[in-house]
């Protein structure tokens, strides 16, 4: 594969950048998986997701209680987005997540 200068990737380069494609695109489709979710519930539905709009609304803390198995199933890219749009100010975990978010940094 050629980059931009015309220099040619390593093959360790090519599986790298292959892989990180695939956790983008694994990272959206989990992205409209909760949006189409959320989008089914409707006002007066689901307590906690019109508490959140509210808090959102008005610029409150939103603070989400976590296990590790969120962070082991990959679903950082997730809680990101979650904080980027304003759905998540923070996020309480236990020492499982960072023992998890630990591991995937290192092996992936």
């Amino acid at each position: 594969m050629a980059g931009r200068s015309g220099a040619r990737l390593a093959a360790g380069e090519e599986e790298a950048l292959k892989l990180d494609a695939a956790r983008l695109a694994h990272a959206d489709r989990l992205r409209e998986r909760v949006e189409h979710a959320l989008g089914r519930l409707s006002d007066g539905e689901a307590p906690a997701v019109d508490a959140i709009g509210q808090a959102r609304r008005k610029g409150r803390a939103i603070v989400w209680g976590l296990g590790g198995h969120v962070i082991k199933c990959g679903l950082a890219p997730v809680l990101i987005d979650l904080m980027r749009r304003g759905y998540a100010t923070s996020f309480a975990m236990n020492g499982a997540a960072a023992i998890h978010d630990f591991e995937i940094a290192l092996a992936g």
